[in-house]
């Protein structure tokens, strides 16, 4: 009787250490980091990407700020990249948009965009509204489509952002980090990043997070 007893104790004991095992591996990880991380996975980073864009010109209408800002979310977004625009933050990339990019810079004339201050400097973007308009096919004083603007701004913005953040990522043969942004990757439905760029992307976000000591691990890159 005490044999079948105790036997009887051990195998209840088994079951419950199984129940909590199997509990234990369920769990879901802390909300830091999205279930699966993986490259292919595209997971949700640990913080924000924090830009503000400065339009000290009054180039574009607010209808038009609003497209171009729901642009870089989105392509960030498909990349498991969350973005917010937050004014006046002076943690966030400042992005300002410019008539025209001032020509001591001495860029390329044909230049929508350029990042500076990648590698260890402060990071800037600086965007050309009018190469914008112009990379669209319109000429000076053209009336554009305030969507059509708006998406491109927002994508050259994106371009310009990755340059930023990891400047050590190639331009891809397809997608928003090609090297050369024309009228159909400004225009065309759908356009984001390819998964060489996301892998950057996801990185590079993630090293500068580990670097200010804000979380312990990362996903599995």
């Amino acid at each position: 009787m005490r044999a079948r007893t105790a036997l009887r104790f051990a195998s209840a004991l088994v079951a419950l250490q199984t129940m909590l095992v199997a509990g234990c591996s369920a769990a879901p990880p802390p909300a830091r980091w999205s279930a699966g991380a993986s490259p292919t996975a595209a997971p949700v980073w640990p913080l924000p990407l924090k830009v503000r864009l400065y339009d000290p010109y009054r180039l574009l209408r607010p209808e038009v700020r609003r497209v171009a800002e729901a642009e870089v979310i989105r392509a960030f977004g498909r990349a498991g990249a969350p973005v917010r625009f937050t004014p006046g933050d002076p943690e966030a990339i400042p992005a300002t948009i410019y008539r025209e990019l001032p020509s001591r810079w001495d860029v390329d004339p044909t230049a929508i965009g350029v990042a500076v201050g990648e590698r260890g400097g402060r990071r800037s973007v600086f965007l050309s509204y009018g190469a914008a308009v112009r990379a669209l096919g319109h000429g000076a004083g053209a009336r554009v489509p305030r969507s059509r603007i708006g998406v491109a701004v927002g994508r050259v913005l994106a371009h310009e952002l990755v340059h930023a953040i990891a400047p050590e990522c190639p331009h891809t043969r397809t997608g928003l980090m090609a090297a050369s942004l024309n009228r159909r990757l400004l225009t065309a439905p759908g356009i984001g990043f390819d998964p060489l760029a996301s892998r950057y992307l996801r990185r590079a976000w993630t090293a500068s997070v580990l670097a200010a000591g804000a979380f312990g691990t990362g996903p599995d890159q």
